[in-house]
């Protein structure tokens, strides 16, 4: 009789059966003819490998015995002894570092002997086993105090803890290498556990940053922190993110907006103020002078003194804003921009829009600064 223990080539995803590997593809045929196939091996979760082989022995077989040994480095272990009729499965579920020379890293090695004393004549089979490979990103999960979504203001400082754990569901994992948290400015904190995972060390499997934020003066309309961490095989987490808006911000903007048309040029110059809301909403005043050549807006083309308005939203560190001026008889001419943040306390844009008809494009050029 000949037993054979599968390879461990595979692991199981959330939610997905659990992967089946082969060591071989062909039947082993003891002089007795018993015949071991290869059967199911898995990975339980990360600190637990099941293994196991099927025999079955033709009659007049009737009884089979014998035992299982295993290592990672080193003399092997007695893992279990069996005593089988004539067909049977045979195996157990170990934890990796309980081996001799044990090891639960992606990529290491089990040495396997089985050794089978009835029918004689008695023999011993060795195979190699393979830990797979870490596929699997980190998971976070992470809080502050105060808790995300609280109105802060300059000077406030916010607490976090964010946790980064591999997901040990999913097969032997290599481990946390580094946690990152980035804000508006950058980078904030991060943390770095070394360049090797080692062993059968499972605190490597989770890892917990703790730091603190201090609102700067200024600061933007929303305070954007992420955090991310990656494990040793170069899986990248799922970025975590936490907003904390910070009530309303006074700008201040000024602007030069020229509208080149061979029949009607016409130029927009200003100055204004506007706020943003802790919901991202942007409102504000405007007033200069506007010039325009030709009569293409009679009666509303006469050179002057305007106001105007602004509204629009803040996200993603730009101002997407209309600019609205308001002329003779309440006509309005809006002009719709987008205007990155160049600083947490500077925004500007510049540049050249084409425009229908052909040959008629505009010209812009806006600077947005932080009040106070």
């Amino acid at each position: 009789m000949i037993v054979v223990l599968v390879g461990v080539l595979g692991f199981a995803g959330v939610g997905s059966a659990v992967a089946v590997a082969s060591s071989s593809t062909a039947a082993a045929v003891s002089s007795s003819g018993c015949v071991a196939d290869d059967s199911f091996t898995r990975m339980v979760n990360a600190d637990s490998l099941d293994l196991y082989g099927e025999v079955n022995c033709p009659d007049p077989v009737k009884h089979t015995s014998g035992s299982l040994f295993a290592t990672m480095g080193g003399s092997p272990r007695q893992i279990a002894g069996f005593s089988l009729d004539h067909r049977g499965r045979v195996g157990d579920q170990v934890d990796p570092c309980s081996l001799p020379g044990g090891s639960d890293l992606p990529g290491a090695k089990v040495t396997l002997k089985l050794v089978l004393s009835q029918p004689p004549p008695a023999r011993d089979w060795t195979f190699h086993y393979t830990l797979p490979d870490d596929r699997a990103a980190p998971l976070l999960a992470g809080g502050s105090s105060p808790p995300h979504g609280t109105t802060v203001q300059a000077g406030d400082t916010i607490k976090i803890h964010i946790t980064a754990s591999e997901p040990t569901d999913e097969g032997p994992q290599e481990g946390i290498e580094d946690i990152q948290l980035t804000g508006p400015d950058g980078l904030i904190d991060s943390a770095d556990y070394g360049k090797h995972p080692i062993a059968c060390d499972r605190s490597r499997l989770s890892k917990t940053l703790t730091t603190t934020y201090t609102v700067p003066e200024h600061p933007p309309a929303v305070i954007h922190l992420t955090a991310i961490a990656h494990d040793f095989a170069g899986n990248e987490s799922i970025p975590l993110t936490a907003d904390f808006p910070t009530g309303h911000n006074a700008w201040t903007v000024s602007f030069d907006l020229d509208r080149h048309n061979p029949v009607c040029p016409e130029t927009e110059t200003g100055t204004g103020t506007l706020t943003v809301a802790a919901n991202g909403t942007v409102q504000g005043t405007t007033s200069g002078n506007y010039t325009v050549g030709g009569t293409c807006r009679v009666p509303y083309s006469r050179a002057g003194s305007f106001t105007g308005i602004v509204t629009g939203t803040f996200a993603a560190n730009q101002f997407h804003i209309t600019f609205f001026m308001i002329l003779v008889d309440n006509a309005v001419l809006g002009t719709p921009l987008t205007v990155p943040l160049t600083s947490s306390t500077t925004a500007s844009a510049s540049g050249t829009d084409q425009q229908l008809p052909a040959g008629i494009y505009r010209t812009y050029k806006v600077t947005l600064k932080r009040a106070g």
